[in-house]
């Protein structure tokens, strides 16, 4: 698709004469990420200017090349630099950024692009991806066009390597070091569409968790709570289910959930209950640990399970949840000193 593509890639100009001054290392370099030439055929071509560069007139030679060796190299440069047999294939990056900034995408639309982006080459679909990152959480993109990046992302989710996911998260921690708190936020809401969210830093999943933590219980203190609570703990949910909850945020995440789920003297949010069950069902080890410390710690829930005997006896239930027999001895008499 012409000398455009090349800077897509290198973020550089090129034009012929650059092309004409390109060292050899370089070239081969270039030619692997535009799928020019195969993963095979860089590593022997790189082979083959080694000994290129050591066995012939080019540089002070180490040694005289035998027939064996000279027929080897001529074979390694016939193959995989002068056949012309490998399928090239290759998105127009210029088409698809139009296709993306045009109208929603109608379902044949979607799988087309979903096809071609899934037969592009690893280099190319990772500087595509990150385009689609870039797309959707800038300010000015309008709302087509964020979902058409995020739903042609999640169709290709298979397809997130690596070095996808590397590029996806030097974007993120470009928005946090240049203090640009929409696109940090779109980015997030990006990462979690596409279950990515453990590839971010531990402050930032303490941060996440956090925040979400003090959304529910905010929910659960205010006004009309039992109506207000329910998206907020599938929020907190659904985000359990991405991450390994921090050391550092544990007991803000095992609080708010069995905070919510006991409820006050006047019940619970039954909607919210589901929810929060999943989660005590799916305690890690130390969140059961720091669950059967309530006692200890000076909370929202611990004086309420002093003055309130509905709330003892809806926290006894939650007990239940656990799995008795995974506790240690100390646990299990702890557990059996709430239970009675």
């Amino acid at each position: 698709f012409g000398f455009n593509v090349i800077k897509e890639f290198t973020g550089k100009d090129f034009d012929e004469r650059i092309l004409e001054n390109q060292k050899d290392a370089e070239l081969l370099d270039l030619c692997y990420r535009l799928n020019l030439i195969s993963r095979d055929g860089f590593f022997f071509l790189n082979q083959c200017r080694d000994i290129r560069n050591n066995f012939s007139s080019a540089h002070p030679s180490i040694g005289v090349l035998d027939d064996t060796e000279l027929i080897s190299f001529v074979n390694r440069c016939s193959k995989y630099a002068l056949n012309d047999s490998k399928e090239l294939k290759g998105v127009n990056s210029h088409d698809f950024i139009n296709a993306i900034k045009g109208s929603k995408f109608i379902d044949s639309q979607l799988d087309e692009w979903k096809d071609r982006l899934s037969s592009t080459h690893e280099a190319q679909r990772e500087m595509l991806f990150g385009t689609l990152h870039g797309i959707y959480c800038d300010a000015t993109s309008v709302e087509e066009w964020r979902i058409n990046s995020i739903n042609l992302c999640i169709a290709l989710k298979d397809h997130i390597s690596t070095q996808v996911k590397s590029r996806i998260i030097n974007q993120h921690s470009d928005y946090i070091a240049g203090g640009d708190e929409d696109k940090q936020k779109a980015s997030l809401k990006f990462l979690e569409r596409l279950d990515l969210l453990s590839i971010l830093s531990e402050p930032e999943k303490h941060t996440v968790i956090s925040k979400a933590c003090q959304r529910l219980i905010s929910a659960h203190l205010g006004m009309n709570n039992f109506y207000n609570e329910p998206p907020f703990a599938e929020r907190l949910y659904e985000l359990s289910r991405q991450l390994q909850i921090p050391d550092s945020v544990r007991i803000e995440f095992v609080d708010s959930i069995i905070t919510c789920a006991t409820g006050n003297q006047y019940g619970i949010s039954w909607a919210a209950e589901v929810d929060c069950h999943k989660m005590i069902r799916n305690f890690s080890p130390r969140e059961v640990a720091t669950m059967l410390q309530v006692d200890e710690r000076d909370t929202i829930l611990s004086d309420r399970l002093r003055r309130h005997i509905q709330c003892r006896n809806r926290f006894k239930e939650l007990l239940k949840i656990i799995d008795y027999d995974s506790l240690d001895g100390k646990q299990k008499a702890i557990y059996d000193h709430l239970i009675s």
